[in-house]
């Protein structure tokens, strides 16, 4: 935190002087030390970076804590403790596996969400007939959500954020609202942790994705070349990946016909052979034969999936997303190595990208990397193990993070890039403290939870008692100092002061970064 100019740390203000009731005084406090600067002061004025920013970083050199950090959607002691207490590898294999890991908490939770299950003709029967829509949309969201601060299965959350993001679809498109859920289902969650072809031809057959992208409007003689040209692009070869306009018009004259049942199975896929385009095709030099039907899609799918521009291209956006911005060529060859040499195994690739020797603490802060909004929160939520009740409140604060889930318009996703986040961060720094402060509607930190976290440490210990609720015990050396100075300054052991300097500390800049 900043001191006042004269050097002095920040004083108490005592509501007893002031007349602020208790709530007044924690969030007055609460907002003057971020005002102040503990969050802002490495900050202001800086373009954020990995390397000579002058940015304050964790201190986090522990192999075993980085895992954590990057297989999860968030730090928690509990999950912590697993990790510990099982090992490195051992750890690994267990998130690898997540139908082997039960999750009665989330299960019971997701009963009240009744569209989560439905298949594309009941959810047009009981909701978009009716103009109902919304309600599968915030259901799933809400799922999501929910999922990720509080399932077992965090790899495979992780995992199924990166896909969503990888094969984006935009919630608010006319048509998406309820259709959305089955692809979230199963093209998504069924195959996160499975194989990429297989991943990338149920999205190519995906109802949802070819409402998104036109594909349904995809016909012999007015060919639509969104989803061929994304397909290309973002879904396998990539934008550098060697292909032309000639096979963006090819690879649409392929998938001709594909397009999807009306009501009332409106989203279901289905191929039209009256609307395909029959002629002879060349896609990246191999040639189609005409008169193939389906079957041209399915081969130029196969194509793409086993193609190693798609084996490099996914290979290096999935070591960014799991380890670091700038992952070395060397890396992502020997990641690529393994897609093709696996058939685009995507936990086989996970393997090699969390090697134990990625995460050597010779490394220093190579791997290090910013939150998303979303991150943020749910990482927040989870680490002190807050009770959610209703998912309403935290949709409310993404959506003003501007980082909710399926809300990204363009088809590349949200952006994995700190340039894009870390430019606003006060929001964050609101959300820490309104957390604290029961402001969150359906979301509650319980005083007996953190005391239980907390554990019995003398006031001399509290600050890193803290920092290793957030974080493991990552937060930079100069923000302890000042989380302790800040204690020091009014603390006392009740919940509200408590509860303050969790939310202070939240706000660091260190605990910014994962």
């Amino acid at each position: 935190m900043a001191h006042p100019p004269d050097g002095r740390p920040p004083q108490a203000v005592d509501p007893a002087v002031t007349g602020l009731s208790r709530r007044d005084f924690i969030q007055a406090s609460v907002g003057s030390a971020i005002a102040g600067g503990i969050a802002l002061q490495a900050m202001a004025g800086q373009q954020p970076g990995l390397q000579g920013t002058g940015l304050r970083r964790p201190r986090i050199k522990d192999p075993l804590l980085i895992l954590v950090n990057r297989i999860t959607q968030g730090f928690s002691q509990p999950t912590f403790e697993i990790a510990k207490q099982m090992g490195y590898g051992p750890f690994l294999e267990w998130q690898l596996d997540p139908d082997a890991i039960p999750d009665p908490q989330v299960d019971q939770f997701l009963t009240q969400y009744h569209s989560l299950g439905l298949s594309h003709q009941e959810l047009w029967e009981q909701y978009t007939q009716f103009g109902l829509d919304n309600i599968p949309e915030v259901e799933l969201k809400a799922a999501t959500i929910y999922r990720s601060v509080k399932s077992e299965r965090q790899l495979y959350e992780r995992m199924v954020e990166f896909w969503s993001n990888h094969f984006n679809i935009y919630h608010e498109k006319d048509g998406l609202k309820a259709i959305k859920t089955v692809d979230d289902r199963e093209v998504i969650r069924k195959h996160a942790l499975g194989k990429f072809p297989d991943l990338l031809s149920a999205s190519a057959h995906s109802g949802a994705m070819m409402v998104y992208l036109d594909n349904y409007l995809n016909i012999e003689g007015a060919p639509q070349e969104n989803y061929a040209r994304e397909v290309l692009e973002l879904h396998t070869l990539g934008v550098h990946g060697g292909y032309t306009e000639a096979d963006v018009k090819e690879v649409a004259r392929c998938l001709t016909g594909w397009t999807i049942e009306q009501a009332p199975n409106f989203g279901a896929f289905k191929y039209d052979d009256t609307k395909h385009d029959q002629g002879a095709k060349v896609v990246l030099g191999q040639s189609i034969p005409p008169n193939g039907g389906q079957s041209d899609g399915e081969t130029v799918l196969q194509m793409l999936a086993s193609h190693p521009k798609t084996a490099e291209f996914v290979s290096r956006k999935m070591c960014r997303w799991m380890l670091m911005y700038d992952p070395p060529t060397s890396l992502v060859n020997e990641v690529a190595a393994v897609f093709l040499s696996t058939g685009g195994d995507i936990k086989d690739m996970i393997r090699t990208i969390m090697a134990p020797m990625r995460l050597h603490p010779s490394k220093d802060f190579d791997w290090l990397k910013f939150s998303t909004p979303r991150r943020f929160a749910v990482a927040l939520l989870r680490a002190t193990q807050a009770e959610i009740t209703d998912v309403a409140g935290i949709l409310g604060v993404l959506k003003g993070f501007h980082n909710e889930p399926f809300d990204w318009p363009q088809p590349d996703g949200y952006p994995d890039k700190i340039a894009s986040w870390s430019s606003s961060l006060l929001p964050r720094w609101s959300f820490a403290s309104d957390l604290l402060n029961a402001q969150i509607v359906g979301a509650k930190v319980k005083s007996s939870k953190i005391d239980e976290l907390i554990g019995d440490v003398p006031d001399s210990e509290l600050a890193p008692a803290v920092d290793r609720i957030l974080s493991g015990g990552g937060m930079a050396v100069q923000d302890e100092a000042e989380l302790r100075a800040y204690i020091a300054s009014f603390y006392s052991k009740e919940w509200p002061a408590l509860r303050q300097a969790i939310a202070v500390a939240a706000s660091c800049s260190s605990l910014q970064y994962y």
